[in-house]
């Protein structure tokens, strides 16, 4: 119409069709409402009036129906009006979302249209200068170039293309770029990736190459290497006691004659119990309800090395499994015994015996040591060696403590382990993958850059392509 603009005409296109949309929705309820009337045993009529109906639009076609009637047909009115009510408000919410997707896709290219490639967007300018600062890629990555994350990605041996359901196509780049936000922060949304320059074919296909390279990574990399028998370390555990012992001796020397002389010195690893919070699930809440903590959580258990590296993750279980109990499920006992036989077959040294140390949730055994206790009483230096023994055990809380600052998903309260599906078949659901992948990202991160622990211990961890290797070397050793 002349005197129109293209907005008005639009604006008015969108109230027309909205107009429609709402008596068709009328129109529905109606015939709703008809059926389950003429499925009663009293007889009434809608009147033609008001497409909802109201109480002058009811009508008892006999007058001559007593008072038991009057209140059956009361009865029937009233759930006809709160059935009413409650479609309507369950539309208004359904037609909330579909117009905030309608808004968020328009600033997601469609799928039927060319999309951008983002990684380029992260890449270094042609001159090698860095398009965003060290502080800008630990806040988006938790690494600090993009050169480090280019090494990690042809370690890993990505797919040079995932492919969508949705005819979307992303380079093994961008998938594990958006594996790596999604990890770091907590709660991202798919509007918060859109606003830091990453670009989606729809807004499905986003969640779906989130969900790809999440369990492709999980299945490739996470399980097999944090979960490998502790043998497969036997190449460096004399290095780890050597690195325990050498502060165990520093401790020592000030006052040797106030020690215990030779406890704790076949330490090799440390082992402690981590836990998440989680949402609270509607089915069998008290199973994942911990005691202590006052709320409902998942249990992980992990053995850490003196190098920095986390050598076996365990989990999860729910909230109420004591660590003890965790530590025999996995069993690591048993891992410790092959492990000892396994370096006395390959160096001949019968003597030898390594143990993991652990807190006093654990059971003291021939593979691992616990603080020292009595019920008469701990000596002074039985006090000094408990005392010294958990300066050296904190390192595996510093491990969780920096797994959990670096990569906040799983730290983040926010786990719906019954929104959580499996997928494809799977043995695990998708909340349980990305707290293995953040290890996993946290071991990359320590063999490229060394933490606080491997420094205080003074034992270097390998390099990345030498920790990726061992999977290889590991599991073709056990075939």
């Amino acid at each position: 119409m002349p005197g129109q603009t293209e907005g008005t005409v639009k604006q008015k296109t969108a109230a027309r069709k909205e107009r429609e949309l709402k008596l068709a929705f009328n129109d529905l309820l109606y015939q709703d409402a008809l059926l389950h009337v003429s499925d009663s045993d009293s007889s009434m009529d809608y009147g033609t009036d008001s497409e909802f109906g109201t109480e002058s639009d009811y009508s008892d076609s006999n007058d001559d129906d007593d008072d038991g009637d009057d209140d059956d047909d009361d009865n029937t009115l009233l759930q006809l009006l709160l059935k009413e009510e409650k479609l309507l408000r369950d539309w208004l919410v359904h037609h909330e979302n579909h117009v905030k997707m309608k808004r968020l896709n328009k600033r997601i290219s469609q799928s039927t249209r060319r999309r951008r490639s983002f990684h380029e967007y992260f890449d270094n300018l042609p001159d090698g200068t860095p398009r965003f600062t060290k502080r800008q890629m630990r806040n988006l990555f938790r690494f600090e170039t993009i050169e480090e994350i280019d090494e990690i990605i042809g370690v890993l041996d990505l797919p040079e293309y995932f492919h969508t359901r949705h005819r979307c196509k992303f380079t093994g780049k961008e998938a594990f770029l958006l594996l790596l936000t999604t990890l770091a922060r907590e709660r991202r949304t798919l509007e918060d990736l859109v606003n830091d320059g990453f670009t989606f074919g729809s807004h499905s296909a986003g969640s779906e190459i989130i969900n790809y390279i999440n369990r492709w990574v999980y299945y490739k990399w996470a399980q097999p290497l944090l979960s490998m028998e502790l043998k497969a370390w036997v190449g460096s555990v004399e290095r780890f006691r050597r690195a325990i012992r050498a502060r165990i001796d520093t401790i020592r020397n000030w006052r040797p004659e106030h020690f215990l002389p030779d406890l704790g010195r076949d330490t090799c690893f440390h082992i402690d119990g981590t836990v998440y919070k989680i949402l609270r699930p509607t089915h069998d809440t008290e199973s994942f309800y911990n005691g202590r903590y006052k709320q409902q959580q998942i249990v992980y258990l992990a053995i850490i090395a003196p190098n920095g590296l986390c050598v076996r993750f365990g989990g999860c279980f729910t909230g109420r499994t004591h660590d003890s109990n965790a530590y025999g499920q996995e069993d690591i006992a048993w891992e410790m015994e092959r492990l000892n036989a396994k370096y006395k077959e390959l160096y001949g040294d019968e003597d030898s015996r390594f143990v993991i140390y652990g807190d006093s949730a654990y059971r003291k055994s021939a593979t691992l040591e616990k603080p020292l206790y009595s019920r008469a009483g701990l000596t002074d230096a039985e006090y000094r060696h408990n005392h010294m023994m958990s300066k050296l055990r904190v390192d595996v809380e510093r491990y969780f403590g920096l797994a959990k600052n670096q990569f906040k998903y799983a730290a983040s309260g926010c786990i719906k382990i019954e929104q959580s599906p499996y997928r494809n078949g799977d043995d695990t659901k998708v909340f349980d993958m990305r707290v293995w992948n953040s290890f996993l990202m946290q071991n990359f991160m320590t063999c490229m850059r060394h933490n606080g622990i491997s420094q205080s211990n003074d034992c270097a961890p390998p390099d990345l392509k030498t920790y990726v290797g061992m999977r290889n070397d590991y599991y073709h050793e056990n075939e």
